[in-house]
């Protein structure tokens, strides 16, 4: 299986590079910045793919069963994630009647860069590998909620903005790692994280929200900052 790279291309159409247009074979694809849209069953029955990279973060519609009967497990995102990324490569939206990959076939995601949108990777079970580079900016609210294979993550130092329940209900969830930088923990930021046992606190962190830690029942803070009045 080889490798299918896109640097170019803005749109690929109904049934564009479907198996049935022998296209399949690949295992790998990358798409450049300028992808937009990607059409109904695009990619549908490429069975050998398992990774999928996106270059930019501009991809506003993708379409039923575009990745039908694939079970990607990475996905790569060079600049940014919104939550209809993701949902859509696994047609989280497309009910019932869809032919997409299995929805708990994600395991591990890289982001190199920009942000992290609201609920992008919640409710991915199967979810066990998060890399998040130097050039991650903000991540959302719920961005990784309820992922309850996830055991560890780190934060890395350009994160300066964290939505309310980022890690919420990730029960498998054991080591949690910040660089400096970040001020605010935001409410509900990792509750009922009941494996949690530590989380390292960098000395920038002035206030917690409500409720950013309840139900860690493992939990040990190893380092806390906490202000002079």
């Amino acid at each position: 299986t080889g490798n299918l790279n896109l640097p170019s291309i803005t749109s690929v159409g109904y049934y564009g590079m479907c198996a049935n247009s022998n296209y399949d074979g690949f295992s790998t694809i990358t798409f450049g910045k300028n992808l937009t849209t990607l059409g109904n069953y695009a990619f549908a029955g490429n069975y050998d793919i398992t990774k999928i990279t996106f270059e930019g973060s501009a991809v506003t519609s993708i379409g039923s069963s575009t990745f039908g009967g694939t079970d990607p497990e990475t996905l790569v995102f060079n600049d940014g994630v919104t939550e209809y990324m993701v949902d859509g490569v696994y047609n989280e939206y497309k009910g019932d009647d869809s032919w997409g990959p299995n929805l708990y076939a994600l395991k591990k995601v890289i982001v190199n860069g920009g942000e992290i949108g609201d609920n992008a990777f919640s409710n991915y079970s199967k979810l066990t590998s998060v890399t998040l580079s130097e050039g991650v900016t903000s991540i959302g609210k719920n961005a990784f909620a309820n992922c309850t294979a996830l055991t560890k993550i780190t934060f890395p130092s350009t994160v300066t903005s964290l939505g309310e329940g980022v890690l919420q209900g990730d029960t498998a969830l054991t080591t949690i790692n910040f660089k400096n930088n970040l001020t605010i923990i935001p409410d509900n930021f990792a509750s009922g994280c009941t494996s949690l046992a530590t989380a390292n606190i960098p000395n920038t962190v002035t206030s917690f929200g409500a409720s950013a830690f309840s139900g860690c029942t493992s939990l040990s803070i190893t380092k806390i900052f906490i202000p002079r009045f």
